[in-house]
Parts: C-alpha cells; structure tokens; sequence
C-alpha cells in the first residue's frame, strides 16, 4: 500500500490582495460606516444591520469552499477544504495534464469565488468548455478530466511533482 502524497495551495499575489482588500471591507470599513452613522444618527435600521452580516456570512461561506491542500490517496484525490471536501476517485479520472493559463482563452465564473482565497466553483472556458475550479495560483494549473465530461482544475505547489505522484499511485493501486 502506497503512503498518501500532500500539495500544498499557496495563494498568488493577487489572491493575496483580494483577500485582503475584502477582509478590510468586510471587517474593518463596513463596520466603521456603521457605528459611524448610528453616531451621528442615533437611529439603527434593520437595513444596516442587515448590510453589517451580509459581508461575514459570504466571508464564513467562501472560506469553507477554499481550497486548502491536494491529497492523492491510493485510490482517490482529495481536495481538501474546511467545509467538505472534493473528492476524485482514480477511476473516474480519464486524463490529467498540466495547463497553462491562457490555454483556457476566454473564461467565465458561472457560479463561484474569482480571488478571494482562490478561485473555485464552476466556471466556462471557450476552450475547453465548463468546469470547475479548485485553484489558489493560475500559475500552477492542473486539469483533471473525468468521465461524463466533468473536468477540474486544481493549482497544486508542485504540478510536476503531483503528476508524477498520481501516475505512480494510480499504476500501483488499479
């Protein structure tokens, strides 16, 4: 039995900035404008309140969806996140390769996170259709197609060294 294999997800200077821009937003601007304007006011309406949580409950939400480390077990790949994570049996895997970003050509997020501690969810590619992405650097790009046509992009430290794991885990445990 081969041991499990872990990549780190090191974040990308822009994932870095966006995160911090929006976690000053969330936790320091917005409530700043809040208990500024109940000063001034003395009158608290449930519209502010309101704007107040809004930004934590999407903070809470997304970090749970992040991208944290890869994990290639003997029989499956883990994309591990706070929340539950990604899951990628070997034998749903058809191909993996290392890809470039501008292979993607034009890109749209349908539904997910574009920076804020990484980019993940479902996205569209004019390349290479949709797909969902688990990523922190777009540097470091790996595609995962699987069978029924899902495809996953993953940003492991190491793409070559991910590849070379996978292949050999996947030749010694099928």
């Amino acid at each position: 039995m081969a041991s499990n294999r872990t990549f780190n997800a090191p974040w990308s200077l822009s994932t870095w900035i966006i995160t911090l821009l929006f976690t000053t937003i969330v936790f320091g601007i917005v409530p700043w404008l809040y208990t500024s304007h109940i000063s001034q006011t003395n009158q608290s309406y449930p519209s502010s309140i309101a704007i107040l949580l809004i930004g934590p409950a999407i903070f809470i939400i997304a970090a749970l969806f992040a991208p944290r480390k890869y994990i290639i077990t003997d029989k499956q790949i883990i994309v591990r996140r706070l929340g539950s994570d990604l899951i990628i049996p070997f034998g749903n895997i058809i191909n993996t390769s290392y890809i470039h970003r501008k292979e993607l050509k034009t890109t749209y997020r349908i539904f997910g996170v574009g920076g804020f501690m990484g980019m993940y969810g479902t996205y569209r590619s004019s390349a290479i259709g949709p797909f969902t992405m688990a990523a922190t650097n777009t540097s470091n790009l790996i595609l995962i197609e699987c069978i029924n046509s899902n495809k996953l992009i993953i940003s492991p430290d190491t793409p070559q060294e991910f590849l070379n794991s996978l292949s050999l885990l996947k030749s010694t445990n099928t």
